[in-house]
């Protein structure tokens, strides 16, 4: 059966653990609304450390910042795919076409953050923010800008990522692809400091270095259950020990168990896989970046121009009735962003689009990804 929106790709899995690392980063801002703003729980008491155990369960559901670091493992293999094995790599081609995939999605969603935040919630306008947020500074820590749509400090890491790969090329003149991966995930491990979580892109070039027949022979040779504890067990000891007395000590320890499962998944045939490939989970990962830049604007959307106005506060059905609006809502929103503003991108490079589905040494086949 052909589902309407669904892409061909080489690695269709891709597009079910997108969904998955959009899905958590919604949890984290769904539960965080539901926390503070209906239950009322301080922001300061709502930690892993908590001595109510609601309030550590909750902050359990809410902890999937780590969605973020999948969707750069993702890209930076994907983009580490379109790099080393473009027979004629144009750097200004490539730039062009981030630009193209990305911008217009993300700019949209700004517009209507800026819109709705100031003009219903009563946050304070401030156009040099908006500029800032245009020209992703907002990725930058020490820069005072108001973040109107938070999640999309992520495409700062992303486009800074785009300006350095490239470096990978110069390394391959002397070095063998997997080298040089190497060294350019070595010199980013050193080097970025407290964007530490941007290795996560280089971890993802690191993986395209190696043909699809050298990843498929590791994929075989790990057990999905220990893939998914090894993925598990940093998250499950992030709160509430003191085995990560930094986040770098726990994404040092994370970064390695995901890039673990992501081969797994990606590269291996098993009951996981099989969920991730079906229709529906594809479906949902086609409209996941668009869901990802939405997701926050519908939560609280739903929460502050439709239920609380239909006099649901304080209602039972309040918390479901959030849920169930956030998420179906974010879902049409972003069907409608993808269609709108992301499928045409698809439509003119179809052809022109390509990842290595073989090996990082040959041409790669024509295909749409990413």
């Amino acid at each position: 059966m052909s589902w309407p929106l669904v892409r061909p790709l080489p690695y269709p899995a891709i597009d079910g653990l997108r969904f998955y690392a959009a899905f958590v980063v919604f949890l984290v801002h769904l539960v965080g609304t539901i926390a503070t703003e209906i239950l009322r729980i301080p922001e300061a008491s709502f930690n892993p450390g908590s001595e109510d155990w609601k309030v550590r369960g909750l902050y359990l559901l809410a902890d999937g910042n780590h969605g973020v670091d999948l969707f750069f493992l993702i890209s930076g293999f994907l983009m580490g795919r379109v790099v080393l094995t473009s027979p004629r790599f144009s750097y200004v081609n490539f730039i062009t076409k981030r630009f193209i995939r990305i911008y217009p999605a993300f700019i949209v969603s700004l517009i209507c953050s800026v819109l709705y935040l100031c003009n219903v919630i009563g946050w304070q306008f401030d156009s040099q923010s908006v500029l800032k947020n245009m020209i992703f500074l907002n990725a930058i820590k020490d820069y005072d800008v108001v973040r109107y749509n938070h999640v999309t400090w992520s495409l700062g890491y992303e486009f800074a990522f785009y300006f350095v790969l490239p470096m990978i090329l110069l390394l391959g003149r002397f070095l063998k692809p997997a080298i040089a991966a190497s060294l350019l995930f070595g010199v980013a491990a050193v080097s970025l400091g407290e964007y530490i979580r941007a290795l996560a892109l280089f971890a993802g070039t690191w993986i395209a270095a190696f043909s699809d027949s050298q990843l498929r022979a590791v994929a075989r040779r790990i057990p999905l259950s220990v893939a998914l504890i090894v993925y598990a067990t940093p998250l499950t000891l992030k709160g509430g020990t003191t085995l990560f007395p930094s986040f770098a000590s726990f994404f040092l320890f994370f970064l390695p168990a995901a890039v673990t499962l992501f081969i797994k998944l990606v590269f291996d045939e098993h009951w996981l896989s099989r969920i991730l490939i079906a229709s529906p989970m594809r479906l949902l990962g086609t409209v996941s970046y668009s869901f990802y830049l939405f997701h926050t604007l519908v939560i609280t959307a739903v929460l502050h121009s439709a239920l609380v106005p239909l006099g649901f506060w304080g209602h039972p059905l309040l918390i479901p009735l959030l849920i169930v609006g956030s998420f179906f809502g974010s879902l049409l929103v972003a069907t409608a962003s993808y269609v709108l503003l992301e499928q045409f991108y698809f439509a003119v490079f179809r052809s022109r689009v390509g990842v290595g589905s073989t090996a990082v040494s040959t041409p790669p086949a024509p295909a749409v990804g990413l």
